[in-house]
This record gives C-alpha cells, structure tokens and sequence, in this order.
C-alpha cells in the first residue's frame, strides 16, 4: 500500500486543525472573569474597558510588574466626552505584591499614601463614576485589611498579609486643557 505524499498529510492536517478551531464551542465568548463596564455618568459617553493588567500596573505603579509581583485581575474604564475627549478613568487591579512593590507602597515619601481607619476610605476618588467589578472585595470584608490612602483621596490600596493579597483602586478626571500663553 502506497502512502499519500507528505504535502496532502500537511495540508490535512492544517485544514482539520482550522475547521477544530472554528467549530470549538464558545471560541468567541469572552473570559469569565472578563466585567461589563459600568453605566456611564450622565453626559459621557460609553465606558472603555480593554487593557492588559499589566499596563493598569505600569500606569498605576509607575514601573513594570517585577518577577515577584503576580497580578490577579486588572480592569480600567474611560469615559468620553461628546467630542470624544477622556473625560474621567478609573482602575482596580487585585494582585499579590513583592516586598520590594509592598516597601515602595508603603513608603509615604513615594505615593503619598497614609495608613487610615478600615472603612473611612474614599472609593479611588471621591466622585468615581462606575462601580467596582466582582472581583474587587475590600468593600465587602475590610476586616483583616491595611489601608492605605493618599490624603487628598484617590489611590487606595487595602493589603491583606494573611495572604498577601493587594486591592488597589483610582480614580479621576480627563486630561486638564493646556493654559494659554
């Protein structure tokens, strides 16, 4: 018995392997831990939830995740104004921190951030439009959390140590327009 030649066994093999893809179940559903954003405040425009953790890290940080930093959930929202100018954002990011993030955090010479009372916390900034995502529980169970906040309000993390487990959340206003010369 003579064997196919090796082209019709590849081109086979990459046809099956594109028709298992196209037919698997649920191939476009989105991840499950993936959140609808919230309704937008009134005069604003939809809200804008796709970034990678790691960038809500980089943007909230202001350095990358080092190899000790696992980041858990991520999720920013944007509102736009009517002239599709950023209008206000808001972040949360769960994730267990390395010593060195958690030293830096801790550290009010670098964020500002002071420890304050479980509960008296302003939600990232006083006025967030959205609600914060499922996943996003300090809110729900302060026991057993450190908080720490910037004075003026905004960032705001809530550390567990019992399982090293960080709540970090913001919140703000667009873009300020440049003063005129």
């Amino acid at each position: 018995m003579r064997r196919p030649p090796a082209r019709f066994v590849w081109i086979g093999g990459l046809a099956a392997l594109t028709l298992l893809l196209i037919l698997r179940p649920g191939w476009k559903d989105a991840p499950a831990d993936r959140q609808i954003p919230p309704s937008p405040p009134p005069g604003l425009g939809a809200a804008d939830q796709d970034w990678d953790p790691a960038e809500i890290f980089r943007r909230a940080f202001w350095r990358h995740p080092a190899a000790s930093d696992r980041i858990i959930h991520g999720a920013r929202f944007e509102w736009n104004a009517a002239d599709g100018s950023l209008e206000r954002w808001q972040w949360f990011l769960e994730l267990n921190p390395g010593p060195d993030l958690l030293g830096i955090l801790r550290d009010p010479e670098n964020f500002g951030l002071i420890p304050i009372a479980t509960g008296t916390a302003t939600r990232g900034g006083a006025e967030a439009p959205g609600s914060a995502p499922a996943w996003f529980t300090p809110a729900q169970a302060p026991a057993g959390f450190e908080v720490l906040q910037n004075p003026q309000g905004g960032l705001t993390l809530h550390y567990r140590a019992a399982d090293n487990t960080l709540f970090a959340t913001d919140a703000g206003h667009g873009f300020a327009a440049p003063a005129p010369r």
